[in-house]
Parts: structure tokens; C-alpha cells; sequence
């Protein structure tokens, strides 16, 4: 079930937004809803770790795919569910277009869309246009 899908320019290239994507430790630096992240190892497909949300229980993590400065699909376990989550990066002229889409998928899907779907869409636009800004400034 698609929750939201959202796209932003930036005048910031893709490497830099890269580096925000990929120091997971830092996440919640961009990301107001979550408290804290991270992961076991480097950021390549297959590693996995937790991330906090600022409203929630502690949830684990697992990188799906990872295509250096293109695009990564990471996934968040829920209790018979989870959320995924696309981030991609292309270029557009001088400019980098980011599009986030996330779905969840699973039995209580129904339940999970309303707990924390609402909230995700709601901040998405917010978020990518904090993580844009922190890119062009870096």
C-alpha cells in the first residue's frame, strides 16, 4: 500500500546528498520524527541495524538495495508488517531531483497506515526540504 511519494530540486548534487543518506548516525540531524539511527557496519545492502522514531518503540532496519548516489531501499520491521522506504537521486539539468516513496506491506497494514502513515506524509515534504538545505549549505 503506497503511504506517500514526494520529489524536491536541490541545487545540491547528488555526492552530497549521499552523504547525508549514508551516515545514518546522523539521520535525526535532518529528521525531526526520528530520535536516533544506526547500522552494524557499512552502508551496503545487506546491512541492518534500529532506528528510533521520536514517537515510537525502537524499530530494526535493513538496507535493501544500495546503489552509491543513486538510490537505496531500506526496510523497517513492524510487529506482521513493514515499511518501505525508496530514496533516489537523479539529475535534472544543474539540479538534483530527491524522491522518497514509502509503502507498507503486511498483515496490520491496515492499522500501521493510520498509526503512522498520517504522520509520515505529513512530515515527508519537511523532512527532504531540511535534508535538501543541510546538502547545499555542506
Amino acid at each position: 500500500m503506497l503511504i506517500t511519494k514526494h520529489s524536491i530540486l536541490t541545487d545540491a548534487p547528488p555526492t552530497k546528498i549521499w552523504k547525508f543518506w549514508s551516515d545514518v548516525k546522523t539521520w535525526h540531524t535532518w529528521d525531526d520524527g526520528l530520535d536516533g539511527a544506526d547500522i552494524d557496519g557499512e552502508f551496503v545492502k545487506g546491512s541492518s541495524g534500529w532506528l528510533k522514531p521520536a514517537d515510537g518503540p525502537k524499530v530494526k532496519l535493513e538496507l535493501m538495495e544500495v546503489r552509491e548516489n543513486e538510490f537505496f531501499h531500506d526496510i523497517t520491521k513492524l510487529p506482521l508488517g513493514r515499511i518501505d522506504f525508496y530514496h533516489t537521486l537523479e539529475r535534472v539539468g544543474e539540479q538534483t531531483k530527491i524522491t522518497q516513496q514509502i509503502e507498507m506491506h503486511g498483515l496490520l497494514t491496515f492499522v500501521f497506515s493510520r498509526l503512522i502513515g498520517k504522520g509520515l506524509r505529513e512530515r515527508l515534504p519537511s523532512v527532504m526540504n531540511t535534508l535538501a538545505r543541510q546538502a547545499e549549505k555542506a
